[in-house]
């Protein structure tokens, strides 16, 4: 059967989305300018590639206890007020991270505690960002395409940013990354404050936060078509985009430097904006059943990255890397949100953000520490190597699971 493609663009005919988009699209960009300062900021303080994971790793720790808190927090309040305050926060954490450079108080327990203070409010503002977009779209059929949009712009952001820190980071110094950055959130706070929108119903149980927790794992666990993706993008996610600390120890131990992790992590996000392009053309085809195959494409792309003789093969493999994992990520995305209850939505987002960013502490650290101790072209290979593993034991598990069940 031949693909039906649509309107790449179409969800941006909602004004709401497209104030949110334009916003995120420049707010985005300069957070990928702070993702590679960052790292790059703790192994010139450190270096050494597992301290640097450490950092990736703090940074996360807060999802990790907070997600699902979260997500309770968002079933019951306007999430974009929610927003206002997480995008405020890490605005003024930049500012800060900026100025220790400036000023000569950027140790390592500095570093460790702004990436702590980032962490806790990405707990607050990833899942809202994924949950909001529904709020912003009238026609819900179009949330696959405005899902993909969304990926668009942090993957436009992906391209724009990298490419702008490895010049700014060369001519003007790391402090002008963070600066950028924090002047960054200025688009997305001054686009919320012109959306008008009705926020969807509340939730309005009389659950104490634990049994909304409970409730929502337990409707997560009752629909095949919520927790299979989830479990992948657990997998996928705690394996795969350690980006930063593995090519950014790739670039720097095989002789590279700032400029070519920038250049690296450009072409990634040039391959990841393509395939959140290729979503937003063929939404009307999400499918569950690319769910099942398009996880191993990008493990597979991993592996070769690792295997790379040379940085001009090792981008071309990141690119592509990029694209199929956008197209899994934005499937299971689409997927979650079109199959959750309005009153669950909240919380099915912090758990979907909780296994995507939240096992990123684990998957940063070992990558790191495999880098350490086999290098980092090894490092990547082991983690493709375990994705493959993890998937086929988990498909082999659920089939058995529903024969046994059945």
């Amino acid at each position: 059967m031949s693909k039906k493609f649509t309107n790449p663009l179409k969800a941006l005919k909602y004004p709401n989305f497209r104030l949110y988009w334009i916003g995120m699209v420049i707010s985005q960009s300069g957070t990928w300018m702070q993702n590679i300062a960052q790292p790059w900021l703790a192994l010139e303080v450190t270096n050494d590639a597992t301290l640097v994971g450490l950092v990736a790793a703090v940074q996360f720790v807060p999802m990790l206890v907070f997600s699902l808190f979260s997500g309770v927090l968002l079933d019951r309040k306007d999430k974009k007020f929610i927003l206002k305050i997480a995008q405020t926060g890490l605005c003024l954490t930049s500012l800060i991270f900026g100025l220790s450079i400036i000023f000569g108080f950027a140790s390592y327990p500095v570093i460790l505690i702004l990436a702590f203070i980032t962490g806790i409010f990405n707990c607050l503002d990833a899942p809202c960002r994924q949950s909001f977009l529904y709020e912003l779209i009238d026609d819900k059929s179009d949330i696959p395409n405005a899902v993909a949009l969304n990926s668009m712009s942090v993957n436009m952001a992906r391209f724009v940013g990298p490419t702008l820190a490895g010049i700014v980071m060369f001519k003007f110094g790391l402090a002008a990354c963070f600066f950028a950055n924090s002047f960054s959130f200025l688009a997305i706070l001054i686009s919320l404050f012109f959306i008008k929108h009705s926020p969807s119903k509340l939730n309005k149980h009389k659950e104490n936060v634990l049994q909304s927790i409970i409730s929502g794992i337990h409707y997560i666990k009752k629909r095949e078509i919520l927790l299979s993706p989830l479990i992948v993008i657990l997998i996928v996610g705690t394996f795969l985009p350690n980006y930063n600390v593995t090519i950014s120890a790739l670039s720097k131990f095989n002789g590279g430097n700032e400029q070519t992790f920038g250049y690296l992590m450009a072409a990634l996000g040039v391959g990841s904006f393509l395939g959140a392009l290729w979503v937003a053309f063929t939404s009307k085809n999400i499918s569950y059943k690319t769910v099942k195959f398009m996880p191993f494409v990008p493990a597979t792309f991993l592996i070769l990255i690792g295997l790379s003789p040379n940085f001009i093969l090792a981008g071309m493999f990141l690119a592509l890397t990029g694209f199929s994992f956008m197209i899994c990520v934005s499937t299971i995305n689409s997927l979650l949100q079109l199959n959750s209850f309005q009153a669950f939505r909240g919380r099915v987002m912090s758990i979907y953000t909780l296994f995507f960013l939240g096992s990123t502490p684990f998957g940063a650290v070992f990558a790191g520490f495999l880098a350490n101790k086999f290098g980092a072209g090894m490092s990547l290979v082991i983690c493709g190597i375990i994705i493959y593993v993890l998937l086929i034991f988990w498909w082999i598990f659920k089939s058995f699971y529903l024969k046994f069940k059945g």
